[in-house]
């Protein structure tokens, strides 16, 4: 009788001991596949990160250029209006 009781303990063991080797296994294929999945993520969050950069330094330059073209079209009007008050100070004199 104890060596049945034994041998049904063992053999519950056994079982068990199988069923983690088969989870092992399992757990082994999903984190492959995680693996690969997050290396696409990675990758592709990378991109994004290359876009934004570029995006946003583009904006940048546009933005000093802008305000470049601001300060000379102010440059100008100044000596366009300069300009017209001679003009105008030409024509009274003639």
């Amino acid at each position: 009788m104890a060596n049945e009781a034994d041998d049904a303990v063992i053999q519950i063991l056994r079982q068990i001991q199988d069923k983690l080797v088969e989870h092992d296994r399992r757990f082994d294929r999903m984190q492959h596949q995680m693996d690969h999945r997050f290396d696409g993520v990675d990758r592709k969050l990378g991109e994004v990160i290359d876009a934004t950069t570029k995006a946003l330094g583009t904006a940048a330059i546009a933005n000093v250029r802008h305000d470049s073209v601001q300060t000379q079209l102010a440059e100008v009007e100044l000596e366009v209006r300069d300009l017209r008050a001679r003009v105008r100070e030409l024509e009274e004199k003639v």
